[in-house]
């Protein structure tokens, strides 16, 4: 069954079991029925990874999981919930699509950065 995605026989078991797949139902699974999850499975990335991915805290991606922003690939009882790296990247694009870029230097402000260095603190 996961051969093709290279998926370790332990991983496949729990795989089975978390999909309830038991006895003659195991030979019953028709070709490609099981593809996406599969597919999720080998490639995708657990909160940690995805968190090293976008530059975040794992708290952060649970949170952006919680409210419905991020969507896990794949949430099976007992097994990890698992995010694709192009689900991160589109997450990431709309972020930076709807992002303002402020030229501070251009209006005659004074960025963040020099505000810190003052000793005072840059509010929003």
């Amino acid at each position: 069954m996961g051969r093709r995605h290279g998926l370790s026989t332990g991983r496949i078991a729990r795989f089975q079991n978390a999909k309830g797949l038991r006895g003659n139902d195991l030979r019953r699974v028709a070709p490609g029925q099981h593809e996406d999850e599969l597919t999720a499975l080998a490639s995708g990335l657990d909160r940690k990874q995805a968190a090293r991915r976008l530059n975040l805290h794992p708290s952060a991606i649970d949170r952006f999981a919680e409210v419905g922003v991020l969507r896990h690939a794949i949430a099976l009882p007992q097994m990890d919930r698992l995010f694709l790296g192009r689900d991160l990247d589109r997450f990431m694009a709309s972020i930076f699509d709807r992002a303002m870029v402020v030229d501070y230097e251009q209006e005659g402000g004074v960025s963040p950065a020099q505000h810190r260095q003052q000793g005072q603190v840059a509010t929003c």
